[in-house]
C-alpha cells in the first residue's frame, strides 16, 4: 500500500458508505471530495452540511442499476430486485469517468467483498487511474477485521492514532453494553428469566434470526454472526449447521423449511440496502411465511435499519449488536431498560421496531390459518389467469409473497438463474451444481459430453427412477443399439418439489444426477409440485419441450419414451391412454419379461443393487437385492405371496 498521505494533501473518493462512515468519524469529512451515489445517506445520518456544487463540491461518481431514490426502483419488490440483481450481477454499477477526473483523488477507498454492495477494483477499470494515487479495498469478512479496517483507514490517511482511539472506543462502548447483559444473567433468578418467553428455558441464550433479505430469504453473514454473538445471543442456525459458527461465512440463501426447523426465539428483519420504514413494510407482506413460526405468536418479530446497522461494516455495526441485544431481551424490562439508556443505542422507531402485523393479538392465530390459505386455490391456475390478463406478478396464496409470472420473466430478457418458479427458460443460468435443488420447472440437470460434438437425429427418453428396473431397461436399450449410433438416450426423472425425492424409489434427486454423471447420460429432471393442479401430462410436455430446444435443437425426432414396467396391466393401460396425448411412441423393453430373464441381467451387468424399502419380515433398507431374491426363491410357499421385483408388493 507504500507510505501514508498526510492530512493537508488529501483528497479522498469513497465508492463505499462504511468507508465513508469512518472518514467523518476520524475527522476527515473536509478530505473527501468523491463518494458513491449511497454515501449521501451518511452524511445525513452525521448532520453534515454538504457542498454538492462549486469549485470544491463533493462528486458522486457512479450510478447503479438499481437506485431507491428512483421511484420505479423503490416500488420493486424484493424478489424483483434479487432477480435484477443476478440478472445483471457483472454491471451493477457504472463509474463516472468525467467526475474522478474533476476529483483529482490522492486516495481511492472501495470494496472487493461483494459485487452487490459497491463499485469494485475490477469495476473501475475504465478509470484511468494515475501510478501516484494509492487505492485501498476493504474486505473485512469479520467483526475483529472491520475493527482493524478503522486502523487501515487512518494509517493511509496519516492520522494512525485516531484509528487505534476509534477501534478502542468502540471495543470499550462493545464491553459496556456486553457486562450489562453478563451482569443481568448472573444475578437474576431463574424465575424472572423463565418468564421472559414460554419457550425460554432457565439461562439460555436468546436463539436469534437476523434476515439480509426475505424473498429468498438469506441470513446474515460475516460480521452479523459476531454481532448475535456479543448481544448475548445465539445464531438460530447454529444447532443445525456447524458451518454456522463460522465468522467469517458469506450470508446465503436458506429455505423457509430450515428456518421453521431452527426455531429461532427472535426474529430481525434487516434487510440489506433498506431503511426501518422499508423493512417494517416488506416484514409485513411477508406475514403468510413467518405465521408458521413460535416468534410470530409470541410478538418476537422486529424490523431494523438494516442498511445502515448490519449491512455497512462500520462503526454504526456498534448499534447493531444493541438493537439485537435490545430485540432478544425485549420482554425483560430491567435489562430492555439499561440497554436504551446507552448513548450509542438506537432508539425505537427509530433504528428499529417490533412488527405489528394485526390490530389483533398474534397469538390467538392457529397454523391452521395458513393451511386454509393454502389450500384456498393452487399456484397454477392463479398463475394462469394472471398470464391470462397480461400480469407480470401474483401473489402466492401460502406466503403472499409476489411471485414473478411467466410474463415478468420473460421481460427480463434472460434467466436470472434464481430457480424461479415459472421460469421460460429453462433455468439456463442457474449452476449445474445447483440445479438439482433449485429448479422448479423441467430443466437440464446434466449434458453428457456425447451431445457436446455431434448432432443428435433421434433420442429415446428413458423414464429413470434411480432403481433396478430403470437400470435393466437401459440395458435392453443398449442391447438393441450394439453400436450406439442408431439412437441417443436421455433419462428422465420426476421427483417431488418440495423433498426433492423420488416416489417410490425414497431417493433424493442428487442421487440420480451422480448415477448419470456415472453413466454419462444427459438427464432432465421435472419437478412435481404439491401445491399445483397441473397435469402430469402438462409437466412431461413442458420436459420434451427442453428435449428438443436444448438437446434436438429443433432438428431430430423424440423417437420414444421409454419405461421400465414389467407387468402391472393397468399402470401401462394409462400411460399408453395420457401420455400418447403427446403424439410420441411408448416403449416397454422389459415387458414380460421373466425375472429370471432379468436377474440374468442384472447378474451379469455385476452393477451392486441394494434393497431401499421393504415391508417383508427378515429383509432390511440396505440388504444386497440379488441375495435376496435368491434366498426368498427359496424360502417362497405357496400361501405367501411376494413379488420378488417388488413390483406389485
Amino acid at each position: 500500500m507504500g507510505k501514508s498521505l498526510p492530512e493537508d494533501t488529501l483528497r479522498i473518493a469513497s465508492l463505499l458508505p462504511a468507508a465513508t462512515d469512518i472518514l467523518i468519524c476520524l475527522g476527515l469529512t473536509d478530505c473527501i471530495f468523491g463518494i458513491s451515489h449511497e454515501c449521501k445517506v451518511v452524511y445525513e445520518e452525521h448532520g453534515k452540511n454538504v457542498n454538492w456544487s462549486g469549485d470544491d463540491c463533493v462528486h458522486v461518481l457512479n450510478s447503479s442499476l438499481i437506485d431507491f431514490d428512483r421511484a420505479d426502483d423503490a416500488a420493486m419488490t424484493q424478489q424483483e430486485i434479487d432477480a435484477k440483481v443476478k440478472a445483471n450481477a457483472d454491471s451493477l454499477y457504472q463509474m463516472n469517468v468525467a467526475s474522478m477526473e474533476l476529483v483529482r483523488p490522492s486516495l481511492i477507498l472501495t470494496q472487493g467483498l461483494c459485487a452487490v454492495c459497491g463499485p469494485s477494483p475490477k469495476q473501475m477499470s475504465c478509470l484511468k487511474i494515475s501510478s501516484h494515487v494509492k487505492v485501498l479495498s476493504l474486505q473485512p469478512r469479520n467483526l475483529s477485521e472491520v475493527l482493524e479496517s478503522f486502523v487501515q483507514v487512518a494509517k493511509v490517511c496519516d492520522v494512525p492514532t485516531r484509528g487505534i482511539t476509534m477501534k478502542d472506543e468502540f471495543q470499550r462502548r462493545l464491553f459496556q453494553l456486553r457486562s450489562l447483559i453478563h451482569d443481568h444473567y448472573k444475578g437474576s433468578s431463574n424465575r424472572e428469566i423463565n418468564k421472559t418467553r414460554s419457550s425460554l428455558s432457565e439461562k439460555r441464550k436468546p436463539k436469534v434470526l437476523l434476515l439480509e433479505w426475505l424473498d429468498p430469504p438469506y441470513d446474515g453473514g460475516h460480521w452479523v454472526i459476531d454481532q448475535i454473538k456479543h448481544a448475548g445471543c445465539e445464531n438460530s442456525f447454529d444447532s443445525l449447521d456447524s458451518c454456522q459458527s463460522d465468522v467469517s461465512k458469506k450470508s446465503k440463501e436458506v429455505s423457509w423449511d430450515k428456518i421453521y426447523k431452527s426455531d429461532p426465539d427472535v426474529v430481525i428483519v434487516a434487510c440489506c440496502g433498506f431503511d426501518l420504514d422499508r423493512n417494517l413494510k416488506d416484514a409485513k407482506e411477508a406475514k403468510g411465511a413467518f405465521m408458521r413460526l413460535r416468534a410470530f405468536k409470541e410478538n418476537s418479530i422486529y424490523a431494523a435499519d438494516g442498511n445502515r446497522y448490519f449491512a455497512r461494516p462500520g462503526p454504526s455495526l456498534l448499534g447493531g449488536i444493541s438493537i439485537i441485544a435490545r430485540c432478544a431481551h425485549d420482554r425483560i424490562g430491567s435489562l430492555s431498560k439499561k440497554i436504551d439508556e446507552l448513548d450509542f443505542s438506537p432508539k425505537e422507531g427509530l433504528g428499529w421496531s417490533q412488527v405489528i402485523f394485526d390490530e389483533t393479538k398474534q397469538a390467538e392465530i392457529e397454523i391452521e390459518d395458513t393451511v386454509t390459505i393454502a389450500n384456498k386455490d393452487d399456484f397454477y391456475k392463479i398463475h394462469a389467469d394472471a398470464c391470462k390478463s397480461g400480469k407480470k406478478y401474483y401473489l402466492d396464496p401460502e406466503t403472499g409473497y409476489r411471485v414473478f409470472t411467466r410474463i415478468g420473466l420473460e421481460a427480463l430478457g434472460k434467466c436470472c438463474g434464481s430457480g424461479c418458479r415459472h421460469c421460460p427458460y429453462n433455468h439456463a443460468s442457474v449452476k449445474e451444481e445447483d440445479k438439482a435443488k433449485r429448479i422448479k420447472q423441467p430443466a437440464l440437470l446434466y449434458r453428457a459430453g456425447n451431445f457436446s460434438n455431434k448432432d443428435i437425429s433421434m433420442i429415446k427418453v428413458l423414464f429413470w427412477s434411480g432403481g433396478k428396473d430403470s437400470f435393466l431397461t437401459l440395458r435392453a436399450l443398449y442391447r438393441s443399439n450394439p453400436r450406439k449410433n442408431d439412437f441417443a438416450i436421455v433419462l428422465l426423472t420426476t421427483f417431488d418439489e418440495t423433498s426433492r425425492v423420488i416416489a417410490n424409489q425414497n431417493i433424493h434427486i442428487d442421487n440420480v444426477v451422480r448415477q448419470a454423471k456415472h453413466l454419462e447420460l444427459t438427464l432432465i429432471g421435472v419437478p412435481m409440485h404439491r401445491a399445483s393442479s397441473e397435469s402430469y401430462i402438462s409437466r412431461i410436455g413442458k420436459a420434451m419441450d427442453v428435449v428438443r430446444k436444448e438437446i434436438l435443437h429443433e432438428h431430430g425426432i423424440i423417437g420414444s419414451l421409454v419405461f421400465g414396467d414389467l407387468h402391472l396391466d393397468h399402470i401401462r393401460d394409462w400411460r399408453d391412454k395420457e401420455l400418447s396425448k403427446l403424439k410420441i411412441p411408448l416403449e416397454y423393453p422389459l415387458w414380460k419379461k421373466s425375472y429370471d430373464h432379468l436377474m440374468e441381467s442384472l447378474r451379469s451387468s455385476k452393477v451392486e443393487c441394494k434393497i431401499s424399502a421393504s415391508n417383508v419380515e427378515d429383509v432390511g433398507v440396505g440388504d444386497d437385492f440379488i441375495f435376496t431374491y435368491e434366498k426368498l426363491s427359496l424360502m417362497k410357499k405357496s400361501d405367501v405371496t411376494i413379488d420378488l421385483f417388488g413390483e406389485n408388493g
